[in-house]
């Protein structure tokens, strides 16, 4: 009976001693391997678990932005012939949570009491970013014998590498809510789309004319500042390989767009201009509307602008945030009330929605409204250039979906025409969120020559897609043989749309959610 009073006591000891190590408040540190050995000390005794590793698909293609949460750790001591405790295993709650980074990679520190097992739940949530996937879970095992260093109440650190392997969600993707009467429409269409990309007729030419910009804006793909590293192209050098493509294009059907960086930086805009209406083609720009004064406008006006795209983000302290400046939101504002009263031009507003705007939607509707805005476009961003280090710009699968239903209700109540961006294929919201079904034209009816020369598609696509340079190729020869990525998409036929049975009419996306290597950045149907 002592004996067995003794080992109570010890056992006793050792469960309220954790309990309260847990909670942070033990002074105790375990001595030895005798656990009835204790020695006070100011502190808690506590050893540090690292857990490191990387997510990837069954091809060993890195996944972002996966949501991992450690859950709960389980831990028990090794029974013993003297000492045997009442509950030989135990839990305590974690809740950390966690994403993987661009390259699939993630890390996570955990302190706990030393004991002899120490097991980390894993739970791996795709859901939140790529429904694609399945979610899986993981228990990862620290052994007490595995600890290094430590001194004192710190009794060392270990470290786990794991590989993180998930599974495609291959029912999800197949159990679709398109209707046979969309289905239909769809398939008319891709066929209809099929024979442009066979003309791949030049439609829209974008001409990147400057990378400097007064704005420093977070989601900005190219990195444009004040004073660019990369000096605008000369006017001169633009007009030689449009004068190039005059002979084999009708100038009429060619829209040509100033783009940059701020096109407004360019002093000699209006020449530029000018230049293009002399030889008769129609050109627009798009602004952040900063440099747009009345001045400015009746000069742009005079030299031909036939259409103009003014950036607006929110309400002033969201749009401020995303562009950086105190005064963006006041002098896009001004520039929009100019525009309203003009008549003889063709304009809209474009916005970029992420989680500091998102719940302002109706309220900046109604201002939109108020200032005479008829036409209005809804981007989401992509994590490309300075985006990709601001975990605010993107958007859950649930808030985009709410963006989604926003644009329905708006278009259904007709008080002001908006369309959200040709971003990608929106699967069940086809054709009721913009004017017509999805469609990437991007080096099919549009291409750009960038600020280098480089001849590309669409100039949102900042990865490694260029098919010449106008310094060295002629632009229509590069035009009609090469682009060969753009309008034969199977190569983008991998990862997780492998196996989706509605390819045929997505084809992986915009060729601007691809990386260099050609992996799909984001999947809008996929997040529905």
């Amino acid at each position: 009976m002592k004996t067995l009073h003794y080992r109570w006591n010890r056992s006793l000891n050792w469960i309220l001693t954790t309990l309260l190590g847990f909670l942070g408040f033990s002074s105790c540190e375990d001595n030895g391997d005798d656990p009835g050995n204790i020695i006070c000390m100011y502190g808690t005794p506590t050893a540090s678990y690292t857990i490191k590793g990387k997510v990837t698909d069954q091809a060993g293609q890195a996944l972002s932005d996966i949501q991992i949460i450690v859950s709960d750790m389980e831990f028990s001591y090794e029974p013993r012939p003297d000492f045997i405790p009442d509950t030989p295993y135990g839990s305590h709650p974690v809740n950390d949570t966690l994403y993987s980074g661009k390259e699939g990679e993630f890390e996570t520190r955990q302190a706990a009491f030393p004991i002899d097992t120490v097991k980390y739940n894993l739970k791996i949530n795709p859901d939140e970013n790529n429904p694609y996937y399945q979610a899986d879970s993981l228990k990862v095992t620290f052994l007490r014998k595995d600890l290094q260093g430590g001194e004192g109440w710190n009794r060392g650190n270990t470290t786990q590498e794991v590989k993180i392997i998930l599974t495609p969600q291959k029912k999800k993707i197949m159990n679709n809510s398109i209707s046979l009467r969309k289905r239909l429409g769809l398939e008319l269409f891709r066929q209809k789309e099929q024979l442009i990309r066979q003309k791949h007729e030049l439609h829209t030419l974008f001409w990147e004319c400057t990378l400097r910009c007064n704005l420093a804006c977070r989601h900005c793909g190219s990195d444009c500042k004040a004073i660019s590293g990369q000096p605008d192209m000369p006017k001169e050098d633009f007009l030689k390989a449009l004068d190039n493509i005059t002979p084999q294009v009708d100038p009429h059907r060619v829209f040509i767009i100033f783009t940059g960086g701020e096109p407004l930086m360019r002093k000699d805009l209006e020449e530029c201009g000018r230049a293009c209406y002399r030889r008769e083609y129609p050109w627009g720009l798009v602004t952040n509307g900063l440099l747009l004064s009345r001045q400015r406008l009746d000069r742009l006006l005079q030299a031909g602008l036939h259409s103009i795209t003014v950036s607006l983000d929110g309400p002033e302290d969201a749009h401020n945030w995303l562009r950086r400046h105190p005064e963006s939101f006041r002098r896009a504002s001004q520039a929009i009330g100019m525009l309203s009263r003009e008549k003889e031009i063709v304009w809209d507003v474009v916005s970029c929605i992420n989680q500091q705007n998102i719940n302002t939607l109706p309220a900046f509707k109604e201002y939109l409204i108020e200032l005479g805005v008829g036409q209005w476009r809804i981007f989401t961003i992509f994590p490309a250039g300075r985006a990709a280090q601001v975990p605010e710009l993107q958007l859950s699968s649930s808030q985009f979906k709410k963006v989604l239903d926003f644009i329905r209700q708006t278009r259904q109540e007709g008080r002001i025409h908006v369309n959200f961006a040709c971003e990608g294929f929106l699967g069940p919201y086809e054709a009721e969120v913009r004017d017509q079904f999805y469609r990437c034209h991007a080096g099919i009816s549009v291409g750009s020559i960038r600020i280098n020369g480089a001849i590309s598609g669409c100039p949102s696509i900042r990865a490694n897609y260029d098919q010449g340079n106008i310094y060295q190729d002629d632009f229509m020869e590069v035009w009609n043989n090469r682009f060969e990525k753009f309008r034969n998409r199977e190569w983008a036929r991998q990862g997780e749309c492998a196996d989706c049975n509605l390819f045929r009419y997505c084809e992986g996306n915009g060729m601007h959610l691809h990386d260099e290597s050609g992996k799909l950045m984001t999947c809008h149907y996929h997040r529905l």
